[in-house]
């Protein structure tokens, strides 16, 4: 099912509104997505989003700890802290990388048991990136305020 007006598109540039869903729900396994403002979308690109991919292409090991949080932190957290060999396969893996389309932010509905919305809810980034050798990667970031009110990335997964 496709809803129009719900994707708030964020480019490396600009921001704007998107007129459909590339992207149903049903393929995250989740609920409806809603759209969020664009100094909302802006704040997460610029905080979190966009430095965790410069971090990843660089290797840079001190940013990445930085940027995450939750269960990224359990996961790749362990790697950044006990592998010095980490950031060669980084810079490695991404060094070459590239965005290669608008990154998309928005939110899942957030609903308590009693059906109403809670504040905040979950959001997420969705970043097409384009090898050096031309293969795609589709990675999803999940992201949360932490208790200082800066945006954390809590899970990562690549989808392609």
């Amino acid at each position: 099912m496709w809803y129009f007006e719900k994707w708030v598109i964020v480019g490396c540039m600009s921001i704007g509104m998107f007129l459909g869903n590339p992207f149903p729900p049903v393929v995250f396994g989740q609920g409806e997505v809603e759209a969020i403002g664009q100094l909302e979308a802006s704040q997460i690109l610029n905080e979190a989003v966009l430095p965790f991919i410069h971090a990843l292409q660089a290797g840079d090991v001190l940013t990445l700890e930085r940027l995450i949080d939750g269960k990224l932190a359990m996961t790749l957290g362990k790697l950044l802290k006990q592998n010095t060999e980490y950031p060669a396969f980084l810079r490695q893996r991404y060094g070459g990388t590239t965005v290669r389309d608008t990154i998309q932010v928005f939110q899942w509905r957030n609903t308590t048991n009693n059906g109403l919305a809670k504040e905040g809810g979950q959001r997420v980034a969705m970043v097409h990136m384009q090898t050096s050798e031309g293969n795609q990667k589709d990675i999803q970031l999940s992201l949360e305020k932490d208790p200082q009110g800066f945006w954390k990335i809590t899970d990562k997964k690549i989808l392609r």
